[in-house]
């Protein structure tokens, strides 16, 4: 421990006391917990973030952390330092990709949610496991919870997003108007995209949904019919089903892919692309349910 701090706060145990705090290891884990609420809000959203965003992101949520040191002198500096909190949370999120007005209100809800559940977990394992509630105090509370629980709250946390994740394949959803961009390389092209509520395909090797762009300029240009440049160039086959039986198709997890909505409004998508060839038109198609 490099650093720390005495303050004074609310104990689990011992009501209001001087405890220490350890500023290292309250920045590195709440960094990691960022990073997990992240990690489920892409899940959830569907939406790629850039490693690069998901790092400062989560380095921004563990600052956001350092809030506890603060202390508050009346009514006025407490719902200031509230609304630090919250804008905060909001910043997490636009740092991590988020930029429409509409996607950054709804994507800050969720996240904030993906934070409640977790705490909410924290501190029944606390509870049943004699953890210590160190200290709670400007929105933020610093646990003292073995590392082993911590792991079990993490593994339950993406349980049960993952099994809401499911569940959402089950309710209907409403088509609209898309458009569809594939980015790789120095190439990108955009086409119509079609929403096709059986067109689910899973990557058998990373478990991601495949968006498929029906071009052959882009067949062509990544040379798809040589099998020996498709593995070059960082494809590899996935089966799917057609009319007349199963195929193959090249499948990279090594492109960009968003969606373009009809208001203007465009989201990345965590997904994988397939490439087929196409004698028509430029299309794309899609399971609606990952841009829910």
């Amino acid at each position: 421990m490099t650093k720390n701090k005495s303050t004074a706060g609310y104990n689990r145990t011992s009501g209001v006391s001087n405890v220490k705090i350890y500023l290292d290891m309250l920045f590195l884990c709440n960094t990691i917990m960022t990073m997990l609420s992240l990690s489920l809000l892409s899940r959830l959203t569907h939406r790629r973030f850039s490693l690069r965003r998901y790092v400062t992101a989560s380095c921004l949520g563990g600052m956001g952390s350092l809030i506890v040191l603060l202390k508050p002198s009346g009514y006025i500096t407490s719902l200031l330092i509230a609304l630090l909190k919250a804008i905060m949370l909001v910043l997490v999120v636009i740092t991590a990709g988020v930029r429409n007005r509409k996607a950054v209100f709804r994507d800050s809800i969720i996240y904030l949610v993906i934070n409640l559940i977790i705490g909410g977990l924290c501190f029944l394992l606390c509870d049943s496991f004699g953890g210590n509630i160190i200290i709670i105090r400007n929105c933020t509370v610093y646990f003292n919870i073995p590392l082993l629980l911590l792991i079990i709250c993490t593994i339950v946390t993406y349980l049960i997003i993952s099994i809401y994740d499911s569940l959402l394949r089950f309710h209907p959803v409403r088509l609209m108007e898309l458009k569809a961009v594939f980015t790789k390389g120095n190439i990108s092209v955009t086409m119509p995209a079609l929403e096709d509520t059986g067109a689910l395909i899973t990557d058998c090797f990373s478990g991601e949904p495949v968006v498929i762009f029906k071009s052959r300029r882009l067949f062509e240009y990544f040379e798809l019919g040589n099998e020996i440049r498709l593995i070059q160039q960082g494809f590899h086959f996935v089966p799917y089903k057609t009319i007349s039986g199963t195929s193959l198709m090249p499948v990279t997890l090594n492109a960009r892919v968003s969606v373009i909505f009809s208001d203007g409004e465009s989201k990345e998508l965590r997904c994988a692309a397939g490439i087929l060839d196409n004698d028509g038109r430029d299309r794309a198609i899609l399971d609606p349910k990952i841009i829910c």
